[in-house]
């Protein structure tokens, strides 16, 4: 009969519906597994390279300097992970105080080359030498605010407690950064206010009054991308003049790039000028 039929070809339709989910749950349960596999064994990066610059008498060493602001590269070859070279006996040497540029077209390795001096990917042949790892600071094109009050997160990794003397050093490297200098005529729910820099408040958005030392926000919404650049730049002026001044991690090299392509020439000139004189 018809309704039998119907229930038939319906019945049918389910079970090509159940194969459909069956079949997504399996790809994903298999994804996972090979995620937890990665993760518990982890193949090692680029280890044919790394053994034949081994066997050619060019292995790959990593020398890291205590109170030193020596970058250099002795030899040097660069590999994406998928084993393609991008540089090849590279040799530089570049000492504190040194300002450096790097061009290129895109692809031909300029970030690689910072991912290889943090460590993010394997030395495969020659000798890099750097200091060590809290007197380097990056900066990129692309920045990460950890969750926390204006003051941790400004100081962050460290962590220091609340004093008057750390806020008043804060507050002026927010003004280093021209963080305390954003005004919109006509303010509306959710636009950035202006800021009296005596009554130390920090222009966000969707706060009127402004941020304080002690107010924990969603930084990533709270500032505009060219905050959030302008932002890092305070974080890196922390780092090499840091509180309290005898402090002994201070940054030696920052490493930049493309961290200003959000922010106006005239106070990336300045930025850059405030970087030579730390």
């Amino acid at each position: 009969s018809r309704s039998t039929l119907e229930g038939l070809a319906n019945a049918v339709l389910a079970l090509f519906e159940l194969q459909k989910r069956v079949g997504t749950l399996s790809g994903l349960s298999y994804r996972v597994e090979s995620l937890f596999k990665s993760l518990h064994h982890p193949k090692p990066l680029l280890e044919d390279q790394i053994q034949a610059a081994k066997d050619e008498g060019n292995p790959p060493k990593r020398i890291i300097n205590k109170n030193s602001g020596l970058l250099r590269f002795v030899d040097v070859d660069v590999h994406e992970p998928n084993g393609r070279l991008l540089l090849n006996k590279l040799n530089i040497t570049i000492d504190q105080g040194m300002r450096v540029i790097i061009t290129g077209d895109n692809g031909c390795g300029k970030s690689s080359l910072f991912r290889v001096i943090c460590g993010l990917w394997p030395i495969v042949s020659g000798t890099v030498e750097h200091p060590e790892v809290h007197e380097l600071f990056f900066l990129s094109q692309t920045n990460f605010v950890p969750v926390g009050t204006l003051r941790e997160v400004l100081v962050y990794p460290r962590i220091l407690g609340k004093s008057k003397e750390l806020d008043e050093h804060l507050w002026k490297i927010l003004e280093w950064s021209h963080m305390l200098e954003d005004v919109l005529e006509n303010n509306k729910p959710g636009d950035m206010v202006l800021v009296d820099v005596k009554k130390k408040r920090l222009a966000v958005r969707g706060l009127k009054r402004g941020a304080t030392m002690d107010d924990q926000l969603d930084w990533n919404r709270a500032l505009s991308p060219g905050q959030q650049q302008r932002f890092a730049f305070a974080r890196l002026f922390f780092s090499a003049y840091p509180y309290p001044l005898d402090s002994d991690r201070k940054t030696r090299i920052a490493v930049i790039d493309e961290a200003t392509n959000g922010i106006a020439p005239d106070i990336e000139a300045d930025l850059y000028e405030r970087c030579r004189k730390l």
